[in-house]
């Protein structure tokens, strides 16, 4: 209907889309949410070229779509659309803005779940050099960013890259339930091994290839979960290297109950325990 009175490809048009689209994310509606989007991306390029205003519309829509295809499968469509997000932006906002750092960030995330690790590395430490001050201390990054980090690093076998890292987020370490600290106050729990709290956990996908070279064994996966019971992180840090991949897309898979403290809602720190067997 609003295409009739405004114009399919009216700029307006990509408002009210983008509108509807977070509506339906909301209602966990993602097949819906992503076309959505995606129409309203479709709208803005049909308008080029933008004004910076609609330029910054349009690059946020390119970085929620990267994001949902990548949580989809879509992994080589999810790049595509953060590496133009990620030239837009150095364009719109500057090669040190904060507005680039978080579409970094967000493309190191997509590479690093998809096992690419090598192309990860140089987005995320770009990143984090960014959002690194005079004082060599890391501000303003996302809560999970200093555990990506590492987990990256970890898997590079870099580990005087890790102890450097560790410095430059030392003042960001969580607070953990001890004292008097109030619910309020802690940030993070610890829960020990997950897979009995889990509301649902899906088993991993054991490959061909890996069954075949009777690859088997114990892999352990460090877990955030997240206020809402979302787990927000997964990183395989013990195990076979070839089923590390497969087990970290079934711990984001998995979903637990939220967990509160005296009534207020807390992220939790645990490990999933996957056993492949032949």
């Amino acid at each position: 209907m609003y295409e009739k009175a405004a114009g399919k490809y009216d700029l307006q048009t990509a408002r009210v889309l983008t509108n509807i689209a977070q509506i339906y994310l909301k209602l966990d509606k993602r097949k819906d949410a992503k076309n959505a989007f995606e129409d309203a991306l479709d709208v803005y390029e049909k308008n080029d070229p933008l004004t910076a205003d609609h330029q910054g519309k349009y690059v946020g829509l390119l970085e929620t779509v990267g994001l949902l295809e990548a949580g989809d499968d879509e992994v080589g469509k999810g790049e595509s659309n953060l590496e133009r997000a990620i030239a837009i932006r150095e364009k719109l906002n500057g090669p040190d803005s904060e507005e680039l750092a978080a579409t970094l960030y967000g493309l190191a995330r997509v590479y690093l779940m998809s096992g690419k690790y090598e192309e990860a590395l140089p987005v995320m430490m770009r990143s984090i050099d960014i959002r690194t001050g005079d004082d060599g201390k890391v501000h303003g990054a996302p809560s999970v960013m200093e555990m990506s980090a590492d987990c990256l690093l970890s898997k590079l076998g870099k580990e005087d890259e890790r102890k450097t890292l560790k410095q430059r987020f030392a003042d960001r370490n969580v607070v953990e339930p001890a004292g008097p600290r109030t619910p309020e106050e802690v940030k993070l729990i610890q829960g020990g091994v997950v897979n009995g709290k889990a509301l649902s956990l899906p088993a991993p996908r054991y490959s061909a290839t890996a069954r075949s070279k009777g690859v088997r064994g114990m892999v352990k996966v460090n877990v955030l979960i997240n206020e809402a019971g979302k787990v927000i992180f997964a990183c395989a840090v013990e195990g076979p290297r070839e089923l590390h991949y497969s087990s970290e897309m079934a711990a984001y898979a998995s979903m637990f109950s939220p967990t509160t403290l005296k009534g207020h809602p807390v992220k939790v720190s645990g490990v999933l325990k996957y056993n492949y067997l032949p």
